[in-house]
């Protein structure tokens, strides 16, 4: 039996422990939209405050680690280079719990972020050496399903945990099943060498110029790492707290919500793949599908930032899914470059899309934190609205730049 062209075994062998590091990686992102609350009432900290300490630091620091990652990927095993830095991230769990200031947060979750900044690009090289590019997207989609399964783990079910345990006591417990995960990545995956001769540093960095020089490139990338930025910015911190703020619904409701949009994104990645590849076989562009769900999502964030207080769930579950398509760029950028240069392709992009997500944290938090309590509905709606100009923005120089190529 076979997957994606290779014996199952084999395959269940690489996506089995790559896709548990991933797993966690998406957990301990929308962790902070569970145990924000708990650390502000314990810690007596504002919106600004938390944000940076358990959103922006963290993504900051996975965001600027992008760049020596893909060439840490690219040059040596990425099984190693992924086992390695998850000890970090466990290091970085274990401040977090046993932390009393943002400071000792903002550390903690920097730790966590350098420590997991290779969660996704090892994964998605070690796909790329292994499985055959035209299955790219579909493994790419896999890996993202898996992700979105712990971003759920993180919702409903750290609730539960929540009532029974405090919120220090999840962050050890998460640093031992970190360690667990790196342990699993040495000893479960196959190790297979990079193919050809092993490129000089100097040659790395010339190949990771090139990816930044590619007019192809930068044509496609802005609209794509903005939505994902701005997805991943509200959906790892400010999700839960816009159920209870702006639908002022009860916390467990909230919760369940969370945990239901979530798992709608599951089913959502796992059909993006497939119906990419099937659109394509039908003589379709790649980009038919990314371009035109963002343009919906451009709308569902606009009906967000108006605040239309009717069917919320299905609102969010309409911009979860269309701006979710922002990650097949991941993998039509990957086809676009040579194998050797996969590694720094995914990493020139993640770098953009992290920064932009540890951006739209801070500046979410610093409007809400303009804004009395009272009137803390207003703040989300100013934020929201500027969000959507940007995504419009990044929308204008795609058609912009589109256009320009073709003449």
């Amino acid at each position: 039996m076979q997957f994606a062209s290779l014996p199952l075994s084999t395959a269940l062998r690489l996506i089995g422990p790559f896709g548990f590091g991933f797993f966690l990686s998406m957990f301990t992102r929308t962790l902070s939209n569970m145990v924000k609350q708990p650390i502000q009432l314990e810690l007596g900290l504002g919106e600004e405050a938390v944000g940076l300490a358990l959103g922006t630091s963290f993504f900051l620091a996975f965001g600027l680690m992008q760049l020596p990652v893909g060439v840490l990927v690219d040059r040596y095993d990425p099984r190693r280079v992924n086992a390695l830095m998850f000890l970090l991230a466990a290091v970085g769990s274990v401040v977090m719990a046993f932390s009393y200031t943002s400071l000792g947060l903002t550390l903690g979750r920097a730790l966590m972020g350098v420590g997991f900044a290779a969660g996704l690009m090892a994964s998605l090289k070690i796909y790329a050496m292994w499985f055959p590019r035209e299955k790219l997207v579909t493994l790419n989609s896999v890996q993202f399903m898996i992700g979105v399964l712990g971003a759920w783990c993180a919702t409903k079910p750290v609730e539960y945990m929540l009532a029974h345990m405090d919120w220090r006591d999840i962050y050890l417990m998460f640093a031992v099943i970190t360690v667990l995960a790196a342990a699993i990545m040495m000893t479960v995956s196959p190790l297979r060498a990079h193919d050809g001769q092993v490129q000089t540093l100097g040659q790395q960095l010339r190949g990771l110029l090139g990816v930044y020089r590619d007019a192809y490139f930068w044509r496609l990338a802005p609209w794509m790492f903005v939505a994902m930025g701005i997805s991943q910015g509200l959906s790892a911190l400010y999700l839960f707290s816009w159920f209870t703020d702006v639908a002022e619904q009860p916390s467990p409701l909230a919760a369940s919500n969370v945990t239901l949009i979530t798992l709608v994104s599951v089913l959502n990645f796992a059909l993006l793949g497939p119906l990419s590849e099937w659109l394509e076989r039908r003589g379709h562009s790649p980009l038919l599908l990314p371009v035109v769900a963002q343009l919906g999502a451009i709308v569902c964030l606009g009906l967000l930032a108006a605040q239309v207080l009717v069917a919320v769930v299905p609102q969010w579950i309409a911009w979860t899914m269309l701006v979710g398509t922002s990650t097949l760029a991941y993998a039509v950028l990957a086809r676009s470059f040579p194998l050797e240069l996969v590694g720094r392709v995914y990493t020139a992009f993640n770098l953009l899309g992290f920064m932009t997500t540890a951006l739209v944290q801070w500046f979410v938090g610093m409007v809400l934190d303009s804004y009395p309590t009272a009137q803390i509905a207003e703040g989300y709606q100013v934020a929201f609205l500027g969000l959507m100009l940007l995504l419009m923005i990044a929308a204008g120089w795609f058609g912009i730049a589109s256009r320009l190529s073709r003449q």
